[in-house]
Parts: structure tokens; C-alpha cells; sequence
């Protein structure tokens, strides 16, 4: 593979992404009009947050090719992300981690992205597991309401960019 197709494929997600925002906030406007979430609505939520979780997996890839590295099963590799009850120590035991081996920085970048350094990046577990969640059994039950939402922090939209740029510095020691 091409590590700069990946990364292109992702960004190209995520703009998919943005696109359907406007259709996702009118469906969702409409099933607070009509007092009920459709089925419209809710695969229009799944497909976003899938797509998104894609774009990270797909980063991860990007990286790997990157930095030429091999994984022993490729079908193992994913973004990886610590479970809001796990810890740094937890996370570096994950299988993605230790399928591969990664210069530390790498390993404390992608830690950076996590909610143990940083509590604003509970957005990403709590993604991942809607993303199981609704692929794996049944649409997740959504609520009528307002007030709940999950979004990344400003300073985490730019994940993709942040990769690829610190993907050049596979045997740099960090600045």
C-alpha cells in the first residue's frame, strides 16, 4: 500500500464527514419535531461515526507503511485507543502495540491522544465503542434530547495531519 493514499483516504473520509453534518442536524431537527428518532437518522449517525473511526484506523495503517513497517497480521492493526477505565500501562499492553514495534515517540504520540494524558480525549473510546456497539449488534437506543454530544476538541481535529507529519520522525528523537 501507499502510505500517502491512506492518509489521503482518510482525510477524504473526514470530509465525507463534514458533508453530512447538514443532513444529519435536519434529520435530527425533524425527530425532535416529530417526537421520535427515525431509522434515517440513526443510520445516518452510525455511517459518521464509522467513517470516522475508519479514517483513524486507516491513519494507523498510513503510519505503519510509513515507517516501513511490517505487522505480523495486518487484520490486527487499528488505531489504538485505552478504554475510559484503563490506564497508560493498560494501553501499552494493547495488541496493536505489541504486534508492532514502534520508536517510543510514536508510542507517546499516539498516548498523547488518549484520555489519560489529556481528559478532553474521552471522545475517542466513547466513539470506538458506539462504533462497536451499533456494528456489531443493533443500532445504539438514541434518546430525544438536547444537551449530550460527542465531539473532538478543537486542538484533536487536526489527528490525521498530526500523524502524518510526525510519521517522518521514525529515528529523530523528540525536539
Amino acid at each position: 500500500m501507499n502510505p500517502i493514499k491512506e492518509f489521503e483516504d482518510a482525510v477524504s473520509l473526514l470530509r465525507h464527514c463534514r458533508s453530512q453534518l447538514q443532513p444529519i442536524q435536519e434529520l435530527y431537527n425533524a425527530s425532535l419535531k416529530n417526537q421520535q428518532v427515525g431509522t434515517d437518522l440513526q443510520i445516518k449517525v452510525k455511517e459518521f461515526l464509522e467513517h470516522i473511526r475508519s479514517a483513524l484506523d486507516y491513519s494507523m495503517h498510513g503510519l505503519l507503511e510509513r515507517l516501513q513497517i511490517v505487522p505480523i497480521n495486518p487484520r490486527l492493526i487499528y488505531f489504538p485507543y485505552a478504554e475510559l477505565e484503563q490506564g497508560k500501562e493498560d494501553f501499552r499492553k494493547k495488541r496493536v502495540l505489541q504486534e508492532v514495534p514502534l520508536h517510543p515517540y510514536i508510542v507517546s504520540t499516539l498516548e498523547s491522544f488518549q484520555h489519560f494524558i489529556d481528559p478532553g480525549n474521552s471522545w475517542l473510546p466513547k466513539l470506538c465503542d458506539l462504533c462497536n456497539k451499533n456494528k456489531h449488534r443493533a443500532f445504539t437506543p438514541q434518546v430525544l434530547g438536547e444537551g449530550q454530544q460527542l465531539a473532538a476538541p478543537a486542538s484533536r481535529r487536526g489527528v490525521i495531519e498530526r500523524i502524518r507529519t510526525r510519521s517522518s520522525l521514525r529515528h529523530q528523537e523528540p525536539p
